[in-house]
């Protein structure tokens, strides 16, 4: 028969009988409670072994405790089973940048980071078909260079040499030879080769005037004083023969007297 509690005016004569058939199920004679009756009721039967006295304490010792191990629940340890500075590596942990699979967006870089990521993407990345952080480029690599720089630099008429060292090739038309002059010579047309040519200047001394050559005569005044009369062997021995002077105009206080002889 299965136990129950007893009817509200019903089983009379029975009711005592079936009230304790039904305390009976999970209470001892004493009136504690049955071991099993606590198990279905999700009691603590024991913790580590050891069964609550009759006030329902366990008491455990260190024996009883073991190594401190702990049983993972199967729903996995919740973060209030760990200690408080890893409950707070798990909180920055969770609010911290997750890059995605696929790369960093530029959305979620820096104003500066996603400007400069731009200026690099439309940068220069060759030139002319050359590439890198340092590009060299020789005249081939540069169209037209030749035409052009041809185009703006004439070297013709006197001028030669190249256009980065230009140099004066002739002068009015005539070639000035390439030799090195020496100290004091000057540039002279030389009609043998035709060209100008470094040349050194000669001087001549020119004596005083004699009786018998040309030469300078120092004067006093600003008009040449009468020449004197001229004396020679040959004058005096024949009288139809005279020596008339013929007087130059020099520089100041220089005159340049020339005999000639007239026949008479």
């Amino acid at each position: 028969m299965t136990a129950r509690l007893p009817i509200v005016d019903g089983d009379v004569g029975n009711w005592g009988v079936i009230l304790n058939d039904f305390l009976e199920v999970s209470h001892n004679g004493d009136g504690t409670l049955l071991p099993a009756a606590l198990t279905q009721a999700g009691g603590v039967t024991s913790v580590n072994t050891v069964v609550p006295d009759s006030s329902g304490n366990v008491t455990l010792t260190a024996a009883n405790v073991g190594a401190g191990t702990y049983s993972k629940p199967a729903g996995g340890i919740p973060a209030s089973d760990l200690d408080f500075s890893a409950q707070t590596d798990l909180t920055l942990g969770s609010i911290a940048y997750q890059k995605p699979g696929s790369g960093i967006p530029a959305s979620d870089l820096s104003t500066s980071v996603q400007t400069g990521l731009t200026s690099a993407s439309t940068a220069i990345q060759s030139v002319n078909g050359k590439t890198g952080t340092s590009v060299t480029l020789a005249e081939s690599d540069i169209a037209n260079l030749t035409a052009d720089l041809a185009n703006r630099v004439q070297l013709g008429g006197d001028l030669g040499g190249t256009t980065a060292s230009p140099a004066l090739a002739k002068l009015q038309g005539t070639t000035v030879n390439a030799s090195t002059p020496a100290n004091g010579q000057v540039l002279a047309f030389n009609s043998v080769s035709n060209a100008w040519v470094p040349s050194t200047v000669s001087s001549t001394t020119v004596s005083d005037a004699t009786t018998s050559s040309k030469g300078i005569v120092q004067l006093s005044g600003e008009k040449p004083p009468k020449a004197p009369t001229p004396t020679s062997r040959a004058l005096q021995a024949s009288p139809h023969h005279c020596l008339s002077p013929k007087v130059v105009r020099v520089p100041r206080h220089r005159t340049l007297l020339t005999l000639v002889q007239d026949r008479q």
